[in-house]
């Protein structure tokens, strides 16, 4: 829009890219119904931060506007660093930490985990997605099959989103 703030329109297009993962999410949830949260961090390596970006939750209010170092979480810098995804079967037995997040997600009831770095062309870490279940022991590994064509669709709207946003 001719004279909209750089803020303003970083907002829009979050809003759209909130309204297609959206719609991505009611897609995933045709093949596996149990997957309550679809959820995006990305990483700033300039302050070391986590910062939420766009979600789609069923039934609960989404975590917003919050942020953590990557640095404080050994769990989720050993999986940029491997460039490995994660399992957490049994959220409320396996989920590490004390972190506003960790706290959040036992809060909301979820009790399982797939996460997945997001990772730029150059190896470079853009982010994590998050799919999480009220459903103890969903992310098999045909689930997480399924789903890692969804989570690579997922990364590239983001970075081309990200791209678009810093251009």
């Amino acid at each position: 829009t001719p004279g909209a703030r750089p803020w303003a329109i970083a907002a829009a297009r979050a809003a759209s890219l909130g309204e297609r993962i959206g719609a991505l999410h009611e897609q995933i949830r045709r093949i596996v119904p149990a997957v309550d949260r679809m959820a995006c961090a990305l990483y700033d390596p300039q302050d070391d931060m986590l910062k939420t970006y766009v979600n789609s939750t069923l039934g609960n209010e989404p975590l917003r506007t919050y942020q953590y170092p990557l640095s404080a979480s050994p769990s989720l810098l050993a999986l940029a660093k491997a460039a490995q995804t994660r399992v957490i079967h049994h959220i409320p037995d396996e989920l590490p930490g004390d972190s506003q997040h960790s706290r959040w997600v036992r809060e909301q009831g979820y009790l399982s985990s797939y996460t997945v770095p997001l990772l730029l062309r150059g190896g470079e870490l853009d982010g994590f997605l998050f799919f999480d279940s009220r459903t103890a022991g969903l992310f098999t590994e045909a689930v997480v099959a399924q789903l890692d064509v969804y989570a690579q669709l997922v990364g590239m709207m983001i970075s081309h989103e990200v791209t678009a946003i810093q251009a």
